[in-house]
């Protein structure tokens, strides 16, 4: 039940005004990840973001159905590949999931789209540029984590597993 309610903050905070990448979308995806058989967390993570996706095309006329969103989910289902023992809490997920998704998401868009020179420096003016969205998402997920965590949305039982 807390994982449906989770899932829904996460809708929620993807439709309503917020600062870039300021969601709990890492967090949902590490408790998935750790308290759920990895092929259950990935029907419940994708079917999450697609939800919201879904709803920020029809409530806010986001273009969803693009070659961006193929970068995302891409960068979003190596997270799955993240052995369970490389993070014991929601915490370092929401510090390392965001990590990886930058790396991931960034390079695949410096060697898939024309915006930078396939250069080193391309490649490191791609990563600098998006500094700020990683600054973002880890402040975000570090907060959602410690909100979610201390307020009882994470069963006892698994708290410190």
């Amino acid at each position: 039940m807390q994982i449906i309610f989770l899932s829904l903050v996460v809708i929620i905070a993807r439709l309503i005004p917020h600062a870039a990448n300021f969601v709990p979308i890492f967090v949902l995806c590490a408790l998935l990840i750790k308290h759920y058989k990895k092929s259950h967390a990935i029907i419940l993570f994708f079917s999450t973001l697609l939800i919201s996706d879904i709803l920020l095309y029809f409530l806010k006329g986001y273009d969803v159905f693009s070659s961006w969103m193929f970068i995302n989910y891409l960068s979003y289902t190596l997270l799955f590949i993240i052995p369970k023992s490389k993070f014991d809490n929601a915490l370092s997920g929401a510090i390392m999931f965001p990590l990886v998704f930058w790396i991931s998401s960034n390079f695949l868009v410096w060697l898939l789209f024309g915006y930078y020179q396939h250069t080193v420096t391309g490649l490191l003016s791609c990563f600098m540029l998006a500094l700020p969205f990683l600054k973002t998402s880890i402040l975000a997920n570090s907060l959602w984590s410690m909100v979610i965590y201390y307020e009882k949305l994470i069963p006892h039982s698994t708290r410190g597993s």
